[in-house]
């Protein structure tokens, strides 16, 4: 069960992370949202951009084609409710950190597949790697 008390903000805010110097993430005590890259693997290979919104009350990482579909309360292209994730890591076969734009990769493991999402600001993913693992995971399946 998701610990219903949790603040995701505060507790994003007291692993060390400068939520004011990355607004491209926002987080509230329940959410937190923003713009990501997702490796479409089914289709042709390439990064697409999607609006991710990870959501506690919902128990649900759901993804839309852009920010302005979530807006106007559009079906979400995909995701996963939170029981389906099995793990949450930094994917370092995949960082290109010497790239004149890096890109950092990092992957959500589900029971039925694995979304590898990108970004490129470091603290930008590690910023979602730890609400993904903080929000999702307090049942210590990661532990």
């Amino acid at each position: 069960v998701v610990d219903k008390e949790l603040d995701l903000e505060q507790h994003i805010r007291e692993l060390g992370h400068d939520l004011s110097a990355r607004p491209e993430v926002r987080l509230t005590a329940n959410t937190c949202s923003g713009s990501l890259y997702k490796l479409c693997q089914n289709s042709d290979n390439k990064w697409r951009k999607r609006f991710f919104v990870f959501d506690r009350e919902n128990q649900l990482l759901a993804y839309f084609a852009s920010k302005s579909h979530f807006k106007r309360n559009r079906k979400p292209n995909g995701g996963v409710a939170f029981a389906e994730i099995r793990d949450v890591f930094v994917d370092h076969t995949r960082i290109k950190a010497h790239e004149e734009r890096p890109r950092f990769v990092f992957s959500v493991a589900t029971l039925s597949r694995t979304y590898v999402l990108s970004t490129f600001a470091a603290e930008v993913m590690r910023i979602w790697v730890d609400a993904v693992c903080t929000g999702a995971l307090a049942e210590s399946r990661f532990e």
